[in-house]
C-alpha cells in the first residue's frame, strides 16, 4: 500500500466546545482554524459565532488539536489524515483483518468519509478524510 497517512492530530472530546476553544485561544495562545456546527450541519464562516455542539481545529506553531463536543463520551481520539477515500477503506480493511473491532460505519454528514475502529483495549482509532478543504495537501492548518 502506498503511504496513506500523512498527518495525525489528537481529537479531544470535551464537555463544552465554546468554553474549550476560548481556553485554548485566550489562555494558551492557540489560533482557531475551521469550525463545524452540529446544529447547522456545516463549517462556519469566520464571521459566524461558534455554538455548541460542534468541532473546531486549534493550532499553535506546528501543533494542531481538534476539539469535539461529546455529551457523554470523554477521552481522546486520533485523527489520521489520508489522501483519498480509497485509502481510508484500505486502512479500515487492514485494521479489521488484524482483529480490530468496528466502531462505526462510514459516514458523518459534512465530515467526509470517516471510519473508526477500536484497538484491543477499546480505545477509538479513527481514520478519516475530514473534508477537501481540511485535509487535501495540508489544508486546514492554523497558526
Amino acid at each position: 500500500m502506498t503511504d496513506a497517512i500523512f498527518a495525525v492530530r489528537p481529537n479531544l472530546l470535551v464537555a463544552k466546545l465554546v468554553t474549550s476553544v476560548e481556553f485554548y485561544e485566550r489562555q494558551l495562545g492557540f489560533h482557531v482554524g475551521w469550525r463545524w456546527s452540529d446544529p447547522l450541519g456545516r463549517f462556519l464562516t469566520e464571521d459566524e459565532p461558534l455554538v455548541d455542539p460542534g468541532t473546531a481545529l486549534v493550532g499553535r506553531d506546528q501543533a494542531q488539536i481538534i476539539l469535539t463536543q461529546r455529551d457523554a463520551e470523554r477521552g481522546t481520539w486520533l485523527h489520521l489524515d489520508v489522501h483519498t477515500p480509497d485509502q481510508v477503506d484500505a486502512l479500515y480493511a487492514e485494521w479489521r483483518d488484524r482483529g480490530n473491532r468496528d466502531r462505526r460505519a462510514a459516514g458523518g454528514a459534512g465530515l467526509g468519509h470517516v471510519r473508526d475502529a477500536r484497538d484491543r483495549s477499546g480505545r477509538a482509532c479513527p481514520a478519516g478524510e475530514l473534508a477537501a478543504a481540511v485535509s487535501r495537501g495540508g489544508g486546514g492548518n492554523v497558526g
